[in-house]
């Protein structure tokens, strides 16, 4: 007699009947590259073709109150900046006062995400973004979608035990959490190296942000 073969949704990570752990991609096919999957959590599965996508992106939304306190920190960061002659990591110099607003609006959402604190920082160049344990990399997205890049980029001097999250400030001020690395993780790589700007650009896929949730929060 022929056995039944039990069918799953796509998209589902679970037990079968058997009780044999099964995980299937958002497509319906069969998942074999997992995220985050760890005791008392299932993770996040992609077949090999949509395994370039990585986990399933954060949307974070900030109250016009905290949008704003972001703005007016990113303002004063870049006006300490130009006082102090101090380097801008971008593109062209006179992307940098919005560079390092989106900065700003990028760590205010993640603070938000993670239920931890926030300070603007202001001309203290070595502290940690948010809440004394994780490190954020944010990127403006333009009205038409638009970005330099997705890549996550870490410098020599950052610290190797913090968690970096990769975050897309979009144009309406949404902010898209797309992934993370440990300092550690993202060094090393020759192929990643640009010695214009002296560092690395890591490539996704990253680390899931809800790994991360479990990591700051178990």
């Amino acid at each position: 007699m022929s056995q039944q073969v039990q069918q799953h949704p796509a998209g589902y990570v679970g037990h079968d009947s058997r009780g044999h752990f099964v995980h299937y991609c958002h497509c319906g096919k069969w998942a074999p590259f997992g995220y985050g999957a760890r005791k008392g959590r299932l993770g996040e599965w992609f077949c090999g073709d949509h395994r370039r996508e990585g986990p399933t992106p954060v949307i974070v939304t900030l109250s016009e109150i905290w949008l704003n306190k972001a703005i007016e920190a990113g303002k004063a960061r870049q006006v300490y900046a130009r006082r102090s002659n101090l380097r801008h990591y971008g593109k062209a110099q006179h992307d940098a006062a919005a560079d390092d607003i989106s900065g700003c609006i990028a760590e205010v959402a993640v603070a938000k995400h993670f239920r931890l604190p926030w300070k603007p920082n202001v001309g203290v160049i070595d502290a940690i973004d948010v809440g004394d344990k994780i490190e954020v990399r944010g990127r403006r997205v333009d009205s038409d979608g638009n970005k330099a890049g997705q890549d996550l980029q870490i410098r020599p001097k950052d610290k190797d035990h913090l968690p970096y999250v990769y975050a897309e400030v979009n144009a309406d001020n949404t902010v898209r959490l797309v992934g993370w690395l440990y300092g550690q993780q993202g060094k090393g790589n020759d192929k990643y190296w640009n010695a214009a700007c002296k560092c690395w650009w890591n490539p996704p896929p990253f680390r899931p942000i809800s790994e991360l949730m479990g990591i700051i929060r178990p």
